[in-house]
């Protein structure tokens, strides 16, 4: 009999502590603004925009000891880091470097969840302010440090023993969006060199997600740049 009680407790204790976190997972999660780095996608409010899928053109991308430009710097995911569409956005380090979704809503909607799906790697454990800008409409969004803990040690870890999992980061819990046209966008603003030719500290993109009001009919689009498009072709039949 009482074993069987210690047994029952012991159940119950751990049920009690796998539905703790799973509510944390759900809540926003931490101190360090992280979700979870499981499927980003839970309900028809949920809309999801690849940072692959953006115009790219622009970007002038530096690595350890080469540069990489515009949609070269898609990368696909062959490391299991759980890209949302199998490939992401990296080499953003250089300032001023800007990725912009181009998101357009057939209705005005306010209250919109704003989540970055993200990684990180040359031992950039974390990403602030000083580091990139968030805007929405060319107003900038306050939002906590990203936090990426477990980044593998040493530059570029990606090409050696794999790159750390993404993660998702709560932007803002409210943004608004105007019928129409809206535009997201993450600028770089670091000028701390992090080694080699990288002359500062960016995320890893993969996607954003918004997610609208549940009494929200909102429907929320973003097309998909062509030269983006082209070059991902280009990936998968490599």
């Amino acid at each position: 009999m009482k074993k069987k009680k210690l047994a029952l407790f012991a159940t119950l204790a751990l049920s009690a502590v796998f539905a703790c976190a799973t509510f944390a997972a759900c809540d926003g999660g931490g101190d360090d603004g992280v979700d979870d780095n499981g499927p980003i996608v839970t309900s028809e409010h949920d809309f999801v925009f690849e940072a692959e899928h953006t115009d790219l053109s622009k970007i002038q991308g530096k690595g350890f000891s080469n540069a990489i430009d515009g949609t070269a710097t898609i990368t696909a995911d062959k490391f299991d880091a759980g890209a949302s569409g199998n490939y992401f956005v990296g080499y953003l380090y250089n300032k001023n470097n800007v990725v912009t979704f181009n998101i357009h809503s057939d209705k005005e909607v306010k209250g919109v969840k704003f989540t970055l799906r993200a990684t990180a790697e040359a031992g950039i454990e974390s990403i602030d302010s000083n580091d990139m800008k968030i805007s929405v409409n060319g107003t900038d969004v306050s939002y906590r440090t990203l936090s990426f803990k477990g980044v593998k040690n040493g530059f570029f870890s990606m090409t050696s023993d794999g790159l750390r999992a993404f993660s998702n980061h709560t932007i803002s819990n409210s943004i608004d969006l105007k019928e129409g046209d809206n535009t997201i966008s993450f600028t770089i603003v670091s000028d701390e060199v992090v080694g080699g030719t990288a002359t500062a500290q960016a995320p890893i993109m993969d996607c954003i997600m918004l997610t609208t009001p549940e009494d929200s009919e909102a429907k929320l689009t973003m097309e998909k740049d062509a030269l983006s498009l082209q070059w991902i072709e280009i990936l998968e039949n490599s």
